[in-house]
């Protein structure tokens, strides 16, 4: 499995992702987004989000990984194509993500409180239930090394 830098001819494979009825259902946000949105948005995350990557194996785009960095915490948010799902690409790709920032960072990442594969994709990955409303979980990860 491979991490690997999104470009803007990405933008459809990230697009087809998002609005995917799994991942839509799964999601904080669960409106479809249309595709001039979504490209005038995919533009510029790309450029300001730094870590930007497609969780890819076997030469096959399986999903995505991000990071965005909001005062001094990064926002965790990862999707992985239905038919790759049950074969633990998340988990290395969220490992492999957090090797690539400095030590001493805190993650965060917020997950809908039904969504009990992602709950438990980031427990066993360390992070720690900080926060919770009504809907959601606020999950939190101190990187000490």
């Amino acid at each position: 499995m491979r991490l690997i830098k999104a470009k803007i001819r990405d933008s459809n494979f990230f697009f087809n992702l998002r609005n995917s009825p799994e991942v839509r259902r799964n999601s904080i946000n669960k409106k479809k987004i249309d595709l001039k949105s979504h490209q005038e948005w995919f533009k510029k995350a790309i450029k300001k989000d730094k870590i930007f990557k497609i969780v890819n194996k076997q030469k096959k785009d399986c999903g995505y990984v991000r990071l965005k960095k909001k005062s001094k915490v990064f926002f965790v948010s990862i999707s992985v194509r239905k038919e790759f799902r049950g074969r633990n690409l998340a988990s290395k790709a969220l490992t492999k993500i957090e090797k690539l920032v400095p030590a001493k960072t805190e993650f965060a990442a917020i997950v809908k409180k039904r969504n009990i594969i992602s709950k438990n994709l980031f427990e066993k990955a360390g992070y720690n239930v900080s926060s919770k409303n009504k809907n959601s979980l606020f999950l939190k990860k101190n990187k000490k090394k």
